[in-house]
């Protein structure tokens, strides 16, 4: 199982998942009716419009408006590229989240959220 198919699996194990117009699932089909049921499917995050649908979701879950994610490169030579996410518009605040990839960021702010209900 690859990294993006992990996300997607540990995405919908939360109850308060839900599906959004938009959002492509791992087997291609584009969701058009959130109400209609995709059990054993999961978000395809590589698709730039299920990572929009995602970002709107972290920011309702959250209810920060101003949540959003940026690559922020740093001084080190492994890995010089990072996805930060941030509560806010002030950038020079700490990262909530710091990950490899835009999707991770997004699934650990969106289960962060969660985590505080």
């Amino acid at each position: 199982m690859g990294k993006m198919e992990a996300l997607g699996r540990r995405v919908v194990s939360w109850p308060s998942w839900r599906w959004m117009p938009g959002m492509l699932t791992d087997v291609g089909e584009r969701v058009t009716d959130p109400d209609i049921c995709y059990i054993g499917t999961f978000p395809d995050f590589s698709d730039p419009a299920t990572k929009g649908c995602m970002l709107e979701m972290c920011r309702k879950a959250r209810g920060e408006p101003a949540f959003h994610v940026r690559l922020v490169e740093r001084a080190e030579a492994v890995n010089p590229l990072r996805w930060n996410a941030y509560i806010d518009g002030w950038i020079r605040r700490a990262p909530i989240a710091r990950c490899d990839t835009e999707a991770e960021a997004l699934v650990l702010a969106w289960e962060m959220a969660h985590d505080r209900e």
